[in-house]
């Protein structure tokens, strides 16, 4: 197993605590071939229009892990990036 994977799976097991749940939708799933009144009459669907972007809300506590899942993270890249520019110094 490469560094790289080992800083992954350690950050990520650094982060699964702390990652919500998504709610299940309440709204059932649209049958499939039927439209909406909006779209018979050609108008824009409102519904539609609007973007939902995913927000989270971390906790206080949350921040000490999250922020060695980030250093982990960054060492391994780092790590990877100079041993690679060292490899070809020597090689090239």
């Amino acid at each position: 197993m490469s560094l790289v994977n080992i800083c992954n799976a350690l950050a990520y097991a650094l982060m699964k605590p702390w990652i919500p749940v998504p709610a299940k939708d309440p709204t059932p799933p649209a049958t499939p071939g039927a439209e909406s009144p909006a779209a018979k009459k050609g108008k824009p669907d409102p519904k539609a229009a609007k973007s939902k972007v995913p927000s989270v809300s971390i906790t206080n506590e949350a921040m000490p892990d999250l922020k060695k899942a980030i250093e982990v993270n960054k060492s391994a890249r780092l790590t990877t990036v100079l041993a690679h520019i060292t490899q070809e110094t020597l090689l090239g």
